[in-house]
């Protein structure tokens, strides 16, 4: 029904049947489903307002009711979004809004202005309520922009529809078993997709949202404890996290753990496996947040497998001639499906990863790996120097030159043992 429904009719109708339901929580705040799409409609209707045309809005915010009230309002004006905290503001995502050139930027931030079309939260929130009606999506609509590699490199800039974030919310939802009843930790930072996984994937089926400070969502302690006081049944995060929720090795009300962004190992979770399903997810923010996933057992080899595409995905192998690299053997992925994005905001960059094969679309992701007898994925790496840093693509090229800025350093080499997660430069 969600591909079909679509997001805004989706949401409507979630309202419409969990209108008293809390939607989303923070540690001082909480609004039900009604009052979230009324605050919700309060920035659709300033976008609709400000601009006849559909837009691309930037918001900056911390994470909060407001920040997601906005993303919300933009969808519903037929907009497209991009995301970014205050503290994620440098050279970097500075020059990427300045790229992107949005039509608006919505701020919490009393004191910022970026360009000419810069309105503050506070402004549009003590708005009146006018009941406007909500702008009709399609499948092929634009529905927000995310950079690859965070706000630390340079990056490409990949362009999300409707379609690709459908897809993948559909198979997420049935691979994980999400339901009514799920109450979910947002932790991904909300410049990348991850976001719209936490945030959509609950609120299109009547779930909840718990909010926290971004700098609580780094002490592994004050997770476990959010956890116990929010009763969180999903908790998305990366392998370093989940790794240490497993050494502390206290159960909880977790039914589900989502591990992505990074190779994950069985030792991390031994101890979590015991009383909670984890479930290991690969994928691309090329390819709409992830693509594979495996429910993890105490038999899995220590590299535990990324497992197979899920539904609405495919993957394939080839090897470097581009032919089928077949059982057991190495190759690089290529991943097909509704979810695959059209690519990135620059065409330059689209170059040779975009792909037609049998007259199907594919992204070449530059990953390798091997499949077993069973039809589960074995990751085994990149052919590049890109590496990942708590779920961020990060390149050694990027990392060498801003060692390279040194004073008394001329030049500088870089090696990465993905097994110790040990860095050295020469």
């Amino acid at each position: 029904m969600i591909e079909q429904r679509g997001l805004v009719d989706g949401l409507y109708d979630i309202v419409q049947k969990y209108a008293d339901k809390k939607a989303i929580v923070t540690e001082t705040l909480s609004v039900t489903y009604e009052e979230l799409y009324r605050l919700s409609h309060k920035y659709m209707e300033y976008i609709i307002e400000y601009r006849e045309k559909k837009c691309v809005v930037c918001v900056i915010s911390p994470r909060s009711i407001s920040l997601c009230a906005c993303v919300l309002g933009i969808v519903q004006a037929g907009g497209s979004y991009m995301l970014y905290e205050p503290e994620d503001l440098n050279e970097v995502t500075l020059r990427n809004i300045a790229v992107i050139n949005p039509d608006l930027v919505i701020t919490d931030q009393i004191d910022l202005q970026i360009g000419e079309c810069t309105v503050k939260m506070q402004d549009i929130e003590s708005r009146q309520y006018k009941m406007m009606s909500v702008r009709k999506r399609k499948q092929n609509d634009l529905l927000y922009l995310v950079n690859t590699s965070g706000t630390s490199t340079e990056s490409k800039t990949v362009l999300v529809k409707d379609k690709n974030l459908l897809c993948y919310l559909k198979g997420y939802i049935q691979a994980i078993g999400v339901n009514d009843s799920d109450i979910v930790l947002q932790q991904s930072p909300v410049y990348y997709d991850g976001f719209a996984e936490e945030l959509f994937s609950m609120l299109l089926t009547g779930g909840t949202v718990v909010l926290a400070e971004t700098i609580k969502l780094k002490n592994p302690y004050i997770i476990i404890r959010l956890i116990s006081e929010y009763g969180i049944t999903i908790l998305p995060s990366t392998p370093l996290v989940i790794e240490e929720i497993n050494r502390i090795g206290q159960k909880m009300s977790l039914r589900a753990i989502v591990s992505s962004g990074d190779i994950l190992r069985k030792t991390q979770i031994a101890q979590l496996l015991t009383w909670c399903n984890v479930y290991n997810m690969y994928g691309l923010t090329e390819t709409t947040v992830c693509a594979t996933y495996h429910k993890c057992t105490a038999v899995d080899e220590e590299n535990v497998p990324i497992g197979r595409a899920i539904n609405g995905y495919s993957l394939i192998l080839l090897d470097e001639d581009g032919n089928d690299a077949g059982e057991m053997q190495q190759g690089e992925i290529y991943i097909g499906g509704k979810g695959v994005s059209d690519g990135y905001f620059s065409e330059r960059d689209n170059e040779g990863k975009i792909v037609t094969i049998n007259k199907k679309k594919y992204f070449r992701t530059g990953d390798y790996a091997w499949k077993d007898k069973n039809g589960e994925f074995h990751y085994v790496g990149r052919k590049d120097r890109q590496i990942k840093i708590r779920g961020n693509r990060v390149d050694l090229g990027c990392i060498e030159n801003v060692v390279r800025r040194v004073d008394g350093i001329e030049n500088v080499a870089s090696l990465y043992y993905t097994s110790k997660k040990l860095m050295c430069l020469f």
